[in-house]
């Protein structure tokens, strides 16, 4: 939840299209970004490409967890949620053009 809320604040933010430091979404509230690692926080913190270095890290999640087995679902709907994402970063781009 926490890397899904980060990611939509850092579209939103990349989306406003503003001078860096001025975006509005960068003032809104997100679920428990303490619970990363501080690496992780100053790497988020350092890069340019927030909402894809975000995305990655959701990707990354969902795999782990399904090879741990926390997430037990069949095939073709863990294949729908990386389809959905997709969708999603494919509509992020299309937002920033």
């Amino acid at each position: 939840v926490r890397l899904m809320s980060m990611l939509h604040a850092s579209a939103l933010a990349e989306v406003e299209d503003v001078d860096a430091g001025d975006e509005k979404a960068h003032r809104y509230e997100v679920i428990d970004p303490d619970g990363l690692d501080m690496e992780s926080l100053m790497m988020f913190r350092d890069c340019e490409c927030k909402v894809e270095l975000l995305f990655t890290w959701v990707q990354q999640a969902l795999i782990d967890w399904m090879n741990k087995g926390v997430l037990d679902v069949p095939a073709p709907i863990l294949s729908r949620v990386f389809q959905e994402l997709a969708t999603g970063m494919v509509h992020f781009n299309t937002a920033v053009k």
